[in-house]
């Protein structure tokens, strides 16, 4: 994969970075990408797509989304845990935020050792938020990574 990124040019290096962390109206949007890293206004819509359909500028695309990924998913977690702990937050927000940590955690229904024989499912938010803020760390490495 490291010869693929090496392939890249120093204006794919500019696109793969905008059309992945650029500002709102420019990620995801190869056409605005190609402009602002320097691609012709009247080609920049065609120049956009084929960019994406290589594959090394694809790999790129990757491999910068997963790093982006990354450098958030310890917020993302920490919001999460500041839903559960929320009391002022809706009840369904707490829950869904609830098993949304224990999912990221590697939790599956059933499998949590709650020290009981309550089910996931019928538990309150205290006891699972409890459940949560009991394990001392979250895996934040993507699967697969």
């Amino acid at each position: 994969m490291a010869k693929e990124l090496a392939e890249l040019t120093t204006q794919q290096v500019f696109f793969v970075e905008l059309f992945v962390n650029g500002e709102t109206g420019v990620a995801g949007n190869a056409t605005k990408a190609a402009l602002l890293a320097g691609y012709s206004e009247k080609t920049a819509r065609v120049i956009g797509q084929q960019l994406l359909a290589k594959r090394h500028v694809a790999l790129a695309v990757r491999e910068a989304n997963i790093r982006a990924l990354k450098s958030h998913a310890s917020l993302a977690i920490s919001t999460l845990a500041a839903i559960v702990s929320d009391e002022r937050a809706k009840h369904r927000d707490r829950l869904e935020a609830a098993k949304a940590l224990l999912d990221r955690g590697g939790y599956q229904a059933g499998e949590v050792d709650a020290g009981g024989d309550t089910p996931l499912s019928e538990m309150t938010i205290e006891e699972l938020a409890a459940i949560v803020l009991k394990k001392n760390s979250i895996d934040v490495t993507p699967s697969g990574a």
